[in-house]
């Protein structure tokens, strides 16, 4: 019964650790610091958003085709493709945003932020 508790919770348990006591490993693939938890999250953000920024582009050039001599349409679809742009460059440039607030709040020195 304890085998299969094992392969369920996907953990791997030493019953005589060098130490003495019980050792659980964490299970595979998660994220054991804050750091692989911040890189996974932006990591993720990244691929969601960079095709929704393609989409957004690709709807704002069609706002300014069929803006047809109107400047405020014309001014719309500028401003989309903008914030599109905008937003793109902020989820790239935010694993560097993340290391410079730790570093900002003295959570570690030089050489030790993610």
């Amino acid at each position: 019964m304890f085998s299969f508790l094992k392969q369920v919770f996907a953990q791997q348990v030493e019953q005589n650790p060098p130490s003495g006591g019980l050792i659980i490993n964490p299970p595979a693939g998660l994220p054991t610091n804050i750091c692989d938890l911040l890189s996974n999250i932006t990591d993720f953000l990244l691929l969601v958003v960079a095709p929704l920024a393609g989409l957004m582009i690709l709807w704002a050039a069609f706002q300014i085709l069929i803006a047809a001599g109107n400047p405020i349409k014309f001014a719309t679809g500028m401003r989309t493709i903008t914030y599109a742009l905008i937003g793109l460059g902020v989820v790239i440039l935010s694993k560097g945003i993340v290391a410079i607030i730790i570093d900002l709040l003295g959570a570690g020195g030089i050489g030790s932020i993610c």
